[in-house]
């Protein structure tokens, strides 16, 4: 076994079948899918073991986020893993191939990133923060400092000795990708490695996301920076959250937890989990960028997605 699939879900097994469905026209062989049910109510388990048959379903009492997937990886058969969300699929018949013959080519390399293109609304997630570089992709990829989670293949022993992902980060992939550079591992970034995307989240779970959005980068930054630079790269980070939280009208007692949450998680994070990296090890997990382009890239980012929503409502 060369390749395992692994993938988290909680309710939503319609898009997971249509997910799954796709599948079966990859030209890798040798393939298995491994889906952990975070305590799905809508009989999820139900519909998997009886219209997928081969995909070995995981059934969890409870939902434990980001973690239910450490269980997949655990149990894999496959040397390498393709981690992608429930409402995901590779987007060329020959993606999991080609990234499986990448990876031999490429022995010293321990994980593929690639990209995320949101059938919805037509866009592709390019979050490869120089995209002038794009224009010319060596064999070998480009280095990357962070990984979308839905489109990566990263080799199992590296995902398990790193530890795999951290309980409900959120941000998990951020988090596992500093890990992976702080132990010397190597990561690149392609844009042929894509995969098709549903924007499969309702607008009743904003507020939940922004108030994980808030907190989580806050735990990253002291987590892993020097404290001076934590407090100056969170300090842009919540000022950026105030602004998104009032733009989606975030209720005022989450709003208020937010605020509270991002002092509480930061000063947490670097009494009981700092790990503060070393200046080379802090470049790479930057790639020398400085915390207001990381921001400006990410609202341009949903700006264009914004824009593009209202082009399309206003055709009706």
């Amino acid at each position: 076994m060369r390749l395992t699939v692994v993938i988290a879900t909680r309710d939503r097994k319609d898009v997971l079948r249509e997910s799954l469905r796709r599948y079966a026209t990859q030209s890798l062989a040798d393939v298995e899918i491994i889906v952990v049910d975070n305590g799905s109510s809508d009989q999820t388990h139900a519909m998997l073991t009886s219209e997928f048959p081969h995909v070995r379903a995981i059934r969890l009492p409870d939902n434990i986020g980001p973690t239910a997937l450490n269980l997949a990886v655990e149990q894999a058969s496959g040397d390498l893993i393709f981690r992608t969300d429930d409402d995901a699929w590779p987007e060329t018949d020959n993606m999991l191939e080609r990234g499986v013959q990448f990876m031999d080519a490429h022995p010293n390399i321990d994980l593929l990133a690639g990209e995320v293109y949101f059938v919805d609304n037509g866009l592709t997630y390019n979050w490869y923060p120089f995209p002038s570089r794009t224009a010319s992709i060596p064999d070998g990829g480009l280095p990357v400092n962070h990984f979308c989670g839905a489109s990566v293949v990263v080799r199992k022993s590296v995902f398990l000795k790193a530890g795999g992902f951290w309980d409900t980060f959120y941000i998990e992939e951020s988090d596992l990708s500093a890990r992976l550079i702080a132990a010397g591992n190597v990561l690149r970034y392609v844009p042929w490695f894509r995969v098709c995307h549903l924007t499969a989240f309702q607008p009743s779970q904003i507020a939940s996301r922004w108030l994980l959005l808030s907190t989580m980068p806050v735990r990253f930054n002291f987590r892993y920076f020097p404290f001076w630079r934590a407090t100056g790269r969170s300090a842009v980070h919540m000022a950026s959250q105030v602004v998104m939280g009032i733009w989606h009208r975030t209720p005022p007692l989450t709003f208020l937890e937010g605020m509270v949450g991002m002092v509480a998680v930061g000063l947490k994070a670097w009494r009981v989990e700092r790990q503060t990296l070393s200046r080379e090890q802090l470049r790479q997990v930057t790639m020398g960028e400085n915390v207001w382009a990381t921001t400006w890239r990410y609202y341009r980012f949903a700006l264009k997605r914004l824009r593009t929503r209202l082009n399309k409502s206003n055709k009706f």
